[in-house]
């Protein structure tokens, strides 16, 4: 006799379960073709791998000219290999017509000709190196200015090896998380529960008096 009690399973199943057992099955055939295709896929892709790592180590023509370029504008003294022939073309031409002027008026060949000669040679020289210098340094500004693209490039160099290497490991693990979410989806409604339930000749007893008490037999 005494007092026991008993546990009962119960499976709780959907309305159509022919039908999702069907559409599971459908979809493990589908994922079980597929993952191999899958992994061969992303084997594939992680192959190129090494192949674009080795590029962007080598970096690209272009932009290693430009980097060239760009290195050498800022740092370079900036000094133009021809601007003394500039300078002494230009005096000739500077002398020759300011003799031709001074002439007109009496003057050539004078100590007062020789010192507007001198002032109109400095003043062309000057302006021709403040020019050039003036030049230089706005090539050293836009290099500057360049600089941070060249170093974006070298990234975007890089950029397709971290997407392929993204996409060979995600392939196969994004079949299974689908494959799992669609498992789930589907077979996520069947249940196992566990229930207590009374039993022996207590529970015989309690259920009686709960029913008298409920009747009103126990006044």
């Amino acid at each position: 006799m005494g007092l026991s009690s008993k546990k009962t399973k119960q499976t709780t199943k959907p309305v159509y379960e022919a039908e999702i057992k069907g559409a599971h099955g459908v979809l493990s055939n589908t994922y079980n073709e597929q993952a191999p295709k899958i992994a061969g896929y992303a084997d594939q892709i992680g192959e190129l791998i090494p192949g674009l790592l080795d590029r962007y180590k080598e970096g690209d023509p272009a932009i290693n000219a430009a980097r060239g370029y760009v290195t050498d504008t800022i740092n370079g003294d900036g000094s133009n290999p021809y601007l003394q022939d500039i300078i002494d073309q230009t005096n000739q031409s500077v002398s020759t017509g300011t003799n031709a002027s001074l002439g007109t008026r009496g003057l050539a060949g004078g100590s007062v000709a020789a010192k507007i000669i001198s002032k109109q040679l400095a003043d062309n020289e000057g302006r021709l190196r403040y020019n050039d210098y003036d030049r230089n340094e706005e090539r050293r500004a836009r290099a500057a200015g360049m600089a941070p693209g060249i170093a974006a490039g070298d990234l975007m160099t890089l950029a397709p090896a971290f997407g392929a290497a993204e996409l060979a490991s995600g392939l196969p693990m994004d079949a299974a998380t689908k494959y799992a979410a669609g498992t789930g989806g589907l077979l996520g409604q069947y249940t196992n529960s566990e229930q207590k339930q009374s039993g022996g000749l207590f529970g015989q007893i309690l259920g009686a008096g709960l029913s008298g008490w409920a009747s009103g037999g126990f006044g």
